[in-house]
């Protein structure tokens, strides 16, 4: 096994470690009756560098952020109405414009 294999490899398992406190932290504000994001925003906050520092590299959380964002795009996507969108595209070009 290579260095690059191990750096993969711990690069995976820090992954796993994130998206599974997120969603233990998530399930635990649900079950308190609180919004699942304040779970996830506090698992960021505990595994991040301020707190435990489980995830340190910026490469690792540029990754994170942007599989982060890939999913947010993804679910928006699956709860678009093409109808509803046709209605207000105007609206939207000029709000951005």
């Amino acid at each position: 096994m290579s260095a690059s294999d191990a750096a993969h490899g711990n690069d995976l398992t820090g992954i796993a470690i994130v998206v599974l406190s997120a969603l233990l932290c998530g399930m635990l504000m649900s079950r308190l009756r609180q919004p699942a994001i304040v779970g996830y925003i506090l698992a960021g906050v505990i595994l991040g560098p301020s707190v435990l520092g489980v995830v340190k590299d910026h490469g690792a959380l540029e990754l994170l952020a942007e599989m982060g964002v890939l999913l947010l795009l993804f679910v928006v996507g699956l709860e678009l109405s093409l109808r509803s969108f046709r209605r207000m595209w105007r609206l939207a070009v000029f709000t951005v414009a």
